[in-house]
């Protein structure tokens, strides 16, 4: 009891529950981040077919995305957009990924026309990459600024823990 209390009143007690508040608003950026990724690469991004590549045309598009996502890891680092005091804003650049659920569905429905086209399938499985990357990694980086010094480890240990969702 005593100690306890005197331990939260020196603020030498981190918690997962005391952290988890300050956090899951940008942890939960990185799990949608992922959930879009995921549910559009490899399967469907994959499923792209065309009769110039055969075979191959699947391994392009793997390519394409390992290109874009490391691109869009990386650029955090030049271009460090997002900080604890605009953490939120994280939100806009997640809500233009969503868009790419409905992209990645016309291409893969598509009969005829720009959508059956590679370049389309190309420059949407790469942009698709680098912002895959570049939303997850300004989230994984803002998390650990959100918190007290003392509470980094945690913080990381849940912003893990939404990433494998």
């Amino acid at each position: 009891g005593g100690a306890s209390a005197r331990r939260r009143a020196s603020g030498d007690a981190v918690t997962v529950w005391s952290v988890l508040p300050r956090v899951w608003g940008v942890a939960i950026i990185v799990f949608i981040d992922f959930v879009v990724c995921l549910g559009l690469f490899p399967g469907v991004s994959t499923s792209f077919r065309n009769d110039e590549l055969g075979s191959w045309f699947p391994v392009l598009m793997i390519l394409l995305f390992d290109t874009g996502d490391l691109v869009g890891k990386t650029l955090p680092l030049y271009v460090p957009l997002f900080d604890e005091e605009n953490a939120y804003w994280l939100y806009l650049p997640l809500c233009g990924h969503l868009c790419f659920i409905p992209l990645f569905i016309a291409g893969a429905c598509a009969t005829s026309g720009v959508l059956v086209s590679p370049w389309y399938y190309s420059a949407i499985v790469l942009a698709m990459g680098v912002s895959t990357g570049f939303i997850g990694c300004s989230a994984l980086m803002v998390v650990p600024e959100l918190v007290r010094p003392e509470e980094r480890i945690v913080a990381g240990t849940l912003d893990s823990a939404f990433l494998v969702g």
